[in-house]
């Protein structure tokens, strides 16, 4: 950042939040990638003359452990135009009061559970039906019809097996158990025992952290394969967590994202040359990686079309605008301010690498709100939960949920 400065210290800059747990329980090696693919989208911006014409100044913050001084520290400090940033929906939410209050903008580039609106915020990510419901529905075709549900006790894995038993019950599948584990939990016997007793055809696993790795050990160890029962994963696992995983404890088993490093796609791979020229050949890539990077782009178009950062403004601009990204076409769509997403289904590989085996045609219009229930039903599940958690997004730490 000094470097930056002394270099355009004369020229007036448009400054840009990036929001990140880069240290604290929630850190880990996606944030920081994540962060990477946000800085290489500025630098790309900047080298073709910035936004009408003034460069953009990357504002890099550690959320750390509370994300709401972080937001307003950018905010009302730095005097950001916009915030890119977030993970966990713990920091959404958190930082969502701060962008509403402060009239802000926040780009959200993770998957979610969805059941949320906020004129302050573009979401990125995909929402449940453009990730879980396909994915649901592609196991319940090939894999069998009766699913365990398993996940960290939180508000993600709560929700997205929510909805999962809503597709599940639209087309003859069953849910035949459910357990959630604290956040940063190893995986208990209990889990194991759960599986052996209730023999599901697939394991619905909404972990994450050393939560999921645990359990595919403990699972290995079992000696229960992905042949035996297949673990399908919510999107948790990608690539740039592939490195800390033994191969022969996730090969086999399966995932869903929107996009996948291994895409045989022009658009991609040129990506990912950028991305490897810039940080290192052996850096790996992720799907909230690739679309924080889209939003960055769809960001500047939209201040050019606005021509202005004036927040309520660009936030029109960029409603119904598209970007041809690594995945394919990402467009915000006019209504929700949820983002068009494409779909694939992957596979993890011996080689310590996930190659999509299946596709929607198109990208999915996003549905934060399923229409198996009312939006009332929905955000009253949600703020039982809230309050259940003692006014928290999570459970206690010390508790087991069943």
């Amino acid at each position: 950042m000094l470097r930056f400065w002394k270099e355009h210290e004369q020229q007036e800059v448009i400054h840009l939040g990036i929001l990140h747990a880069l240290s604290g329980p929630a850190s880990g090696p996606t944030e920081n990638a994540i962060v990477d693919a946000e800085l290489l989208a500025i630098a790309e911006i900047n080298a073709q003359g910035g936004i009408m014409g003034r460069l953009v100044a990357p504002e890099v913050m550690d959320s750390g452990g509370d994300p709401e001084k972080a937001a307003r520290a950018l905010i009302s400090e730095r005097k950001v135009s916009a915030i890119f940033g977030c993970h966990m929906s713990i920091c959404r939410k958190a930082v969502r009061n701060i962008v509403e209050e402060q009239n802000s903008l926040l780009i959200y580039p993770a998957p979610y559970e969805g059941l949320e609106s906020s004129r302050n915020i573009i979401y990125l990510g995909a929402t449940p039906n453009q990730v879980i419901t396909p994915a649901v529905n592609w196991a319940l075709e090939n894999k069998g019809k009766r699913f365990l549900l398993i996940g960290s006790d939180f508000i993600w894995p709560h929700m997205v097996n929510e909805i999962a038993k809503d597709a599940l019950m639209a087309i003859n599948g069953e849910w035949v158990g459910e357990l959630y584990i604290p956040l940063n939990s190893e995986v208990t016997t209990q889990i194991i025992e759960l599986i052996k007793t209730k023999k599901p055809d697939v394991i619905l696993s909404s972990l994450v952290g050393i939560s999921a790795k645990s359990f595919l050990s403990a699972l290995q160890e079992t000696g229960i394969t992905a042949h035996d029962i297949p673990v399908l994963m919510a999107p948790s696992i990608s690539e740039t967590d592939l490195d800390t995983y033994s191969p022969k404890d996730l090969v086999g088993h399966y995932v869903a994202w929107s996009y996948f490093e291994a895409l045989n796609r022009e658009e991609n791979q040129a990506f990912i040359k950028r991305f490897r020229d810039r940080y290192g050949v052996d850096r790996r890539i992720n799907d909230i990686m690739q679309a924080a990077y889209s939003g960055i782009h769809l960001w500047a178009k939209a201040v050019e079309r606005a021509q202005t950062i004036e927040i309520n403004q660009v936030r029109q601009a960029l409603l119904g605008m598209s970007y041809q990204a690594p995945e394919g076409i990402i467009s915000i769509d006019a209504t929700t301010q949820h983002a068009w997403r494409s779909f694939y289904l992957g596979q993890f590989t011996k080689d310590k690498s996930i190659q999509p085996i299946w596709t929607a045609e198109y990208p999915i219009s996003p549905l934060p709100y399923p229409t198996t229930r009312t939006k009332t039903i929905w955000d009253s599940l949600e703020i039982n939960l809230y309050h259940q958690w003692n006014d928290h997004w999570y459970a206690p730490l010390t508790k087991t949920v069943q």
